[in-house]
């Protein structure tokens, strides 16, 4: 159990410190690959540590929550940030954000509840993004 968490915390520390050394490599990449090559961008490396770290962070989530539970995890918080920020780097702290929010949420919940704690962070997180959705429709009015 204990060797777990060891795992996780060092697949965080990995992760953390693989993006916050390639922020502009990734964002450059997300756009258009073609560009970032050109600009000089080593697209291949990147692709491939970036394709490293996400196989690292879903096999560790995957023993600890579930195959589905990490799919739902990556996604919602992404698309709550999506509907909220203005760009790029706004939208990635969002998410971060949204997530660790949707985690304690959920964990609270689910021990308080009597709940599977993998569904509840989910159902939190949807929860949240139907309220986004319903709120920017309230303000913003009906957008065709």
């Amino acid at each position: 159990m204990h060797g777990t968490k060891l795992v996780d915390s060092l697949d965080e520390v990995v992760v953390l410190k693989d993006v916050s050394w390639l922020p502009f490599e990734l964002f450059y990449i997300s756009l258009d690959e073609r560009s970032a090559r050109l600009a000089g961008v080593p697209v291949g490396v990147v692709n491939f540590i970036f394709t490293i770290m996400i196989a690292v962070t879903v096999s560790v989530a995957a023993r600890t929550v579930g195959a589905l539970m990490v799919s739902s995890m990556m996604v919602v918080p992404v698309a709550c940030a999506m509907q909220l920020g203005k760009n790029f780097k706004q939208t990635v702290w969002y998410a971060v954000g949204l997530n660790v929010l949707f985690m304690i949420i959920g964990l609270f919940a689910a021990f308080y509840l009597g709940l599977k704690p993998g569904g509840t962070i989910v159902l939190v997180g949807v929860a949240a993004l139907l309220i986004i959705f319903i709120g920017k429709r309230i303000v913003f009015g009906k957008q065709e």
